[in-house]
């Protein structure tokens, strides 16, 4: 992969953080019965996380003198919300697992940039735990 700017991978990494399917089921409140509890709990953990990563990031890139982007989720997302908690988590998994490998290219991206590429690779990190927490729920059923 190509280098990126320090600005632009901060911007990708906003966006990848605030436009996680785990973001949308938050804003879509999904159906869920009172045995989803547990998976409820995951996917907000896991959208306070992704939260604090892309404040983070957008912090970084006021202090470069950018204005962060505003965000909005891919249209593959809608009509997801009325579906089983179950398919929802199947899904949340094939999404956490693309987001992995796009971190992983973006850091791959970013020699020149270490605090950026350190922020990448924690978030990075951070979403390898939670792939991990997802597919606790997926077995747990």
């Amino acid at each position: 992969m190509l280098p990126v700017t320090a600005e632009a991978a901060l911007t990708e990494l906003l966006v990848l953080m605030r436009r996680s399917f785990a973001q949308y089921l938050e804003y879509a409140h999904p159906f869920a019965r009172s045995s989803d509890g547990e998976r409820l709990l995951v996917l907000g953990d896991i959208v306070a996380d992704q939260s604090m990563m892309a404040d983070r990031a957008a912090d970084q890139l006021t202090a470069l003198g950018a204005i962060p982007p505003s965000v909005e989720f891919p249209m593959e997302f809608t009509g997801t919300h009325d579906l089983s908690m179950g398919y929802l988590i199947d899904r949340a998994i094939e999404y956490q697992q693309s987001d992995i490998e796009r971190l992983r290219h973006l850091s791959e991206a970013l020699p020149r940039h270490q605090s950026i590429r350190s922020l990448v690779d924690e978030s990075r990190g951070m979403a390898i735990a939670h792939l991990e927490a997802l597919e606790e729920c997926r077995r747990s059923t």
